[in-house]
């Protein structure tokens, strides 16, 4: 069945078999991964329109965001298909996965679902994905395309900039401390302080400023991602950055990723797993898991 609650990105073509005799490999250099598919190098056959076709795609969103692991995508596909396939466009190579159960809401049509993480080099603006749907014989149907969006991590004038992304649907916060002692967190979204009275008004764009608190109280938007930046030089000295799991929403656990970046280099990065025990924080400013230490200079 369908999950709930998706948007259509537009009827795309379902993969089933592939040719014998294609070289495997691991598809480590591609931009696009299939958890659980097969990967093929090269851009998959030209589909035939006499082929099974795929009759719905899902998709949480129409979004992409640069390192973003575990997007699903999904759909329905006619009954012969056997195995979808899927290929970024300009990718090293694409991916197979097969054919779920009927779909009891559009029987006798079969559903797929497929998690797909994404490099962090994807550069922001459109990029197409390209699905076909391989039937027993192995012919592929039709190419269907969707247009998804890269966004950009944050907004092109930051200078230095942390994020955090997961990958299932928990309320996983982050929480970054700088030189100054102030906290940026869901509790504390801009570091600015506000000048004192007689004193003349300041930006407060420029203090350290949390984008958005996904998945907030288990209230699940399909980002899972929190950036917090900065479009003025940053105060110089020590940064304290932690991950806070308010709620795991009903998921054994989480993976997450965190990069800090400065000047657009990579300046320090970390990856860990979101477990029950992390939930039992006191939430606060304080809260979290220590995860990152990096100096501006």
């Amino acid at each position: 069945m369908r999950a709930a609650g998706f948007l259509t990105v537009g009827a795309l073509a379902l993969v089933g078999a592939c040719d014998v005799g294609v070289e495997l490999t691991t598809g480590s250099d591609a931009e696009m991964r299939v958890a659980g598919a097969q990967y093929y190098p090269g851009e998959p056959p030209v589909g035939d329109a006499a082929a099974t076709k795929v009759t719905t795609v899902t998709s949480p969103n129409n979004t992409i965001r640069p390192g973003q692991i575990a997007k699903r995508l999904g759909g329905t596909a006619e009954s012969t298909a056997r195995s979808i396939a899927f290929y970024l466009e300009g990718d090293s190579g694409y991916w197979v996965v097969p054919v779920g159960l009927t779909d009891s809401s559009n029987p006798p049509d079969l559903d797929f679902d497929a998690r797909v993480d994404f490099a962090r080099t994807l550069a922001a603006g459109p990029r197409d994905i390209r699905v076909q749907a391989i039937n027993a014989a192995g012919d592929f149907g039709v190419t269907n395309t969707a247009t998804l969006t890269v966004a950009p991590v944050v907004p092109p004038a930051s200078t230095l900039a942390i994020q955090l992304v997961w990958d299932l649907d928990a309320d996983v916060d982050l929480h970054v401390t700088e030189p100054d002692g102030i906290t940026i967190w869901s509790g504390n979204i801009n570091s600015y302080v506000p000048p004192g009275t007689g004193e003349p008004p300041t930006d407060p764009t420029t203090g350290g400023i949390l984008d958005f608190d996904s998945n907030a109280s288990c209230l699940i938007d399909g980002r899972k991602e929190e950036n917090v930046y900065w479009t003025v030089a940053p105060p110089a000295g020590h940064y304290v950055v932690k991950v806070d799991t308010y709620a795991l929403c009903g998921q054994a656990a989480a993976r997450w990723h965190l990069v800090a970046t400065l000047g657009g280099q990579v300046l320090a990065q970390a990856d860990g797993t979101s477990v029950d025990t992390d939930t039992r924080f006191a939430k606060a400013a304080t809260a979290g898991v220590l995860a990152l230490e990096f100096d501006v200079p």
